[in-house]
């Protein structure tokens, strides 16, 4: 069986429950307050070729066009980088709740699993704001 800690479109591990947290991280200083954060759960063990649901809970600040990913990590250097597609997600004012489908990758390894979610946006006049929701 794979723990997932699936944090976004998901994130964490643990043996038999998979919680994830995270908090985007961006890379331009001059960004006091996040265009991105929040945590995903999955509360059972998963395995590969699975689709599981995952509850994200996002704070999504800035209508700035962007793209994301989703990135694997797992036991002995397992490493998958699904395709990169557009940001979605509407800006809110508060946290919102989203539940989304997530296939666990056929070829996941047993054993630790971690999802993050990289990406950017692209806000006009401003430097290009890089993001990953993840373990922390």
């Amino acid at each position: 069986m794979i723990s997932v800690m699936d944090m976004v479109m998901v994130t964490a591990v643990a043996s038999s429950v998979v919680a994830a947290t995270s908090v985007a991280k961006l890379t331009e200083s001059a960004i006091l307050v996040p265009y991105i954060e929040g945590e995903g759960v999955v509360e059972s063990p998963v395995t590969a070729g699975e689709d599981i649901l995952v509850v994200w809970n996002l704070h999504k600040r800035t209508e700035c066009p962007g793209t994301n990913r989703r990135v694997w990590r797992g036991e002995d250097g397992f490493l998958l980088f699904e395709p990169v597609g557009k940001t979605t997600l509407p800006a809110t004012s508060e946290p919102v709740t989203y539940r989304v489908q997530t296939h666990i990758p056929d070829l996941a390894p047993p054993g630790r699993l971690t999802l993050t979610i990289d990406g950017e946006y692209k806000c006009p006049n401003e430097p290009v704001a890089e993001f990953e929701i993840g373990p922390q």
